[in-house]
């Protein structure tokens, strides 16, 4: 949201580009913490102790069927293959993220660097590519740190109150 903020947001609305990337970046990433609720707070779950690479073969695939991509007029079986690869290599990296700090927000947040890069039609018609692997980059080099250090142990909500 930040990041979109700063680096701003072309649109056909009549609004600031920054002032429309603050908003795009609030809904976008409430969007992906909402799906995320799904496939990773529950679908992810509840195929815990199942083979990783068929768990995660099921989700992409779940997945790549909600986006219904092969309804798109236009589309090719090429260009399906490598959406389908896309999210079934996305399930895994985002259901890792999840493993390591189970937590709905840090993988929403890597979800939205999904959104950017393409899969969102809004970031797909207006940021240029340069703008796009700025924004994600950027993200990035927050984010990393912060999933390399997490700390998944879970905490009650007195223990966060306290500080404890």
């Amino acid at each position: 949201m930040v990041v979109l903020s700063i680096v701003g947001v072309n649109n056909d609305e009549g609004f600031g580009i920054h002032y429309y990337g603050f908003i795009l970046g609030f809904w976008i990433i409430i969007y992906c913490i909402f799906e995320e609720a799904g496939w990773r707070g529950y679908l992810h779950d509840e195929l815990r102790g199942m083979n990783p690479v068929l768990k995660y073969l099921i989700i992409g695939t779940l997945w790549y069927a909600w986006h219904f991509t092969f309804l798109s007029e236009g589309t090719t079986l090429k260009n399906e293959i490598i959406v389908y690869l896309i999210l079934v290599l996305a399930g895994w990296g985002i259901g890792e993220i999840a493993e390591r700090t189970n937590s709905i927000m840090a993988s929403g947040c890597f979800h939205t660097i999904g959104n950017i890069m393409g899969l969102s039609e809004v970031f797909r018609n207006n940021l240029s590519s340069n703008h796009k692997y700025l924004i994600v980059g950027l993200c990035l080099l927050i984010w990393i740190p912060f999933i390399i250090k997490w700390n998944k142990k879970p905490v009650s909500l007195n223990e966060a109150l306290s500080g404890t």
